[in-house]
Formats: C-alpha cells, sequence, structure tokens
C-alpha cells in the first residue's frame, strides 16, 4: 500500500498498475532525475526486511526443503535494492519491486485457501 501511495501520482506508474503516466518515462534524465518524496525512505526500509527475512531463513530455516532457493531469492532481491539505491535508479526498482510485491501478496491468499 505505501508503495501504491508514493506511486500513483508519478508520470512513471502504468495506467495499467492504476497510475497516471507510462513506464518508460522512468527512464527520464537518468541518473538526474527530480526525487520522489519517500521513495528513497521506501527503498531502505524495504531493503531492511528482505536482509532480516535471509537472516530469518539461514538461522531459523535452515532444515526447511527450498531453503537454497529462498537464499537466492533473498539475496537477489538485495541486490535488486542495494544497487538501484546506489545507481539513482530507484524509480525502476520500485515498480520491480511493487509488482513482486503484490504477487507475493496474491500467492499468500492463494496458500491460505489450499
Amino acid at each position: 500500500m505505501w508503495a501504491y501511495e508514493l506511486l500513483k501520482g508519478t508520470n512513471f506508474m502504468p495506467k495499467m498498475l492504476g497510475g497516471q503516466g507510462e513506464l518508460r518515462n522512468s527512464l527520464e534524465n537518468v541518473p538526474y532525475f527530480t526525487p520522489v518524496n519517500g521513495l528513497l525512505q521506501y527503498s531502505l526500509i524495504t531493503t531492511g526486511y528482505y536482509i532480516g527475512d535471509l537472516f530469518d531463513t539461514v538461522l531459523l530455516n535452515a532444515e526447511s526443503s527450498d531453503f537454497w532457493e529462498m537464499c537466492l531469492h533473498h539475496i537477489l532481491t538485495i541486490t535488486l535494492f542495494v544497487g538501484m539505491i546506489f545507481q539513482n535508479q530507484m524509480r525502476i526498482g520500485v515498480m520491480i519491486s511493487f509488482i513482486h510485491n503484490v504477487s507475493d501478496v496474491m500467492s499468500n491468499i492463494t496458500r491460505g485457501f489450499s
């Protein structure tokens, strides 16, 4: 919900996802684009969440059947966030994160019904 609130008024949130713009606008004036308020804070907090998930997976779920898949998933997600922050590509990175998190919600709802 937080990502949607940050992105809905921007010119790079696609209309298909409830925004007003087009995804290709996220690459305008790269890397010197006008910052979106709250985007860096969202990125840092979400990065921390996935770092915590990685520690949780390594320390508490080492016996699970999908241990290596989840480790790879968390490492790649952390790499996405750290890379987008350092490269000042937060617009496209947060869009990827938004789509990723929406799919996580839907998959958890599916698990709940099954």
